[in-house]
């Protein structure tokens, strides 16, 4: 290969991420706008028609039923899109997932800009910012969360960067996703 044929499929590469990355930011901010909605009459209560063609502004409780009501703005993403941008922060120039990074910075962190989010990861972060729990130890027991009934799709949500990373190597991708699906989900 020529230098020039090595950066152009390196900038082929990094736009196939770009893109890829905004597609499912995109789909994530239009898909949170229905989550938990109950029904056609759900959507309809929270934006006034029951289908979502299009980002809207909408209002939503945030931090449980005793948080507060708030107006987001068309295109607002949630909990999904800001853990997968936690995870690439997680993952360092030469492709390695820093899963330090991710429990001890990142996740601790993030519920101070927690837009939605599972009691299991939610539970996991908080328990994260206390000494002594490292990422693989993170065995969280807070009234009906307990680490090792953590189910739910956060960690699936969080797969796409171990993918980029990853450059076609499958085993490394799949240790990757499973030392981070580990840091929340039992």
């Amino acid at each position: 290969r020529t230098a020039d044929s090595a950066s152009s499929i390196r900038n082929s590469f990094k736009q196939v991420v770009i893109e890829s990355a905004l597609w499912a930011a995109a789909g994530d901010a239009l898909g949170w706008i229905t989550e938990l909605t109950h029904g056609s009459a759900g959507l309809r209560n929270r934006i006034g028609s029951t289908r979502v063609k299009e980002p809207v502004e909408w209002r939503r409780l945030i931090g449980g039923r005793n948080g507060p009501r708030v107006l987001l703005p068309a295109g607002t993403y949630s909990d999904d899109t800001q853990l997968r941008l936690a995870v690439s922060r997680s993952i360092r120039g030469n492709g390695v997932f820093d899963v330090e990074t991710f429990a001890k910075i990142e996740l601790p962190v993030w519920p101070t800009y927690a837009l939605g989010a599972g009691l299991g990861t939610k539970a996991a972060a908080l328990n994260l910012s206390r000494r002594g729990v490292n990422w693989f130890s993170n065995f969280y027991d807070r009234g009906s969360q307990k680490y090792i009934n953590g189910g739910g799709n956060g960690a699936a949500m969080r797969v796409q960067p171990h993918v980029w990373s990853s450059r076609g190597d499958e085993d490394d991708m799949l240790l990757n996703v499973i030392r981070d699906s580990v840091v929340t989900h039992g």
